[in-house]
């Protein structure tokens, strides 16, 4: 058995996340265009927790 990623199991895998409620975003080397993955990655976390944080309906964990 190959632990070889490929696509297809890239695609499994991230479609396996949604359905259990994980938000997965995912960009390929060709769209990344050069950009650092590790740079890209750390920016979308933080504009990650602002998007959450204006579409949450629920309070934060120990807040309300």
């Amino acid at each position: 058995m190959s632990d070889v990623m490929t696509e297809s199991k890239v695609f499994e895998l991230c479609v396996k996340m949604q359905r259990l409620g994980y938000a997965v975003v995912i960009f390929t080397p060709e769209e990344l265009r050069g950009a650092n993955p590790d740079h890209v990655q750390d920016r979308l976390v933080e504009l990650g927790w602002d998007v959450i944080d204006t579409l949450a309906t629920e309070p934060r964990e120990g807040e309300g």
